[in-house]
């Protein structure tokens, strides 16, 4: 438990602040691009030469990196909920940057979002780590599952893209995204528990598993995903969206793949409503009510994007 509180929850921490930098920098970049399509690879392929967006990127790295420490010595169970933590860094940085305020609903959504990771922090903390390293042949039906539902999500997406619902598309694209991000943060805790086992064999096996390729694939989808988010709606939908169900979905994959255990006794209700309290502020951050966007002159559109020059 010492080390769960002492360099899990640091580094988890750390990770959100990181992560949830990153999209406000994107999105800047993103909406200086022409609109992209589709799953977004076009887009993609055109932030990759811009130097915001690459910053942005950056910051990506950066959380994947302390995401590895937590999940080294933390189950999924706790590491991924408390990542949504860092909403708060996106609401900072869109009334900031990017012209997104908070509601008074939007702050009972952050409120409870914030309680309810720290309930959740102290409940599965009790419950120590028992996480077993699965067969690389029972992780291929789950990414089945979230490759289904990634792409239904993708395809309301578009549907809400081309009937001009702003906040529908973007909640859509960050959710498609955020099923993805699932998918790397299941390869991302095989190869965390791979690394706590480190010795001379098992180095040849983390790069002839499935997880490395398994957590690049899921990892550039989930990003070009979440970029068509951050430009067809706004941060406060998409951002909200993507942490909701990567925050979510790794809890049976945890308890289910790897062997997790879930809080005992009265911590166990305890976790059920952390869990509750976590979700309701993530639906509440990324509901219309939420935000309101601000643009210069006060018209209340969102600007058209700018044409691409090629730069």
């Amino acid at each position: 438990m010492s080390r769960l509180l002492s360099e899990a929850v640091p580094a988890a921490v750390g990770a959100t602040i990181f992560y949830n930098i990153a999209p406000v920098v994107e999105a800047m970049a993103a909406r200086r691009q022409a609109a992209g399509a589709g799953l977004g690879f076009g887009l993609l392929l055109r932030l990759v030469r811009q130097p915001l967006w690459l910053a942005g990127f950056v910051c990506e790295l950066c959380g994947f990196a302390l995401e590895v420490v937590a999940l080294t010595v933390a189950p999924l169970i706790l590491v991924q909920p408390l990542l949504a933590a860092g909403l708060t860094v996106v609401v900072l940085g869109g009334a900031l940057f990017l012209g997104e305020r908070l509601t008074r609903w939007g702050v009972a959504g952050m409120a409870s979002l914030v309680g309810g990771v720290v309930l959740l922090t102290a409940s599965v903390a009790r419950a120590g780590d028992a996480g077993v390293l699965p067969a690389p042949d029972r992780l291929w039906p789950a990414v089945a599952a979230c490759t289904v539902a990634g792409l239904t999500a993708l395809v309301g997406a578009l549907r809400a893209e081309r009937s001009a619902s702003t906040v529908g598309a973007g909640a859509l694209f960050g959710a498609s995204a955020g099923v993805f991000f699932t998918v790397a943060a299941v390869a991302t805790r095989y190869l965390g528990l791979q690394v706590h086992h480190l010795s001379g064999s098992s180095v040849v096996r983390v790069f002839t598993g499935p997880a490395p390729y398994l957590l690049a694939v899921s990892s550039i989808v989930a990003t070009s995903l979440l970029q068509r988010g951050l430009q067809a709606g706004t941060a406060l939908s998409a951002v909200p969206a993507m942490t909701a169900l990567s925050a979510i979905l790794p809890v049976p994959a945890g308890l289910v793949l790897f062997g997790e255990n879930l809080p005992t006794g009265w911590w166990l209700p305890l976790f059920c409503v952390a869990l509750a309290f976590t979700l309701a502020g993530i639906a509440q951050l990324g509901s219309e009510r939420a935000v309101q966007v601000a643009f210069a002159g006060g018209d209340t559109d969102p600007p058209q994007v700018a044409a691409d020059t090629g730069r």
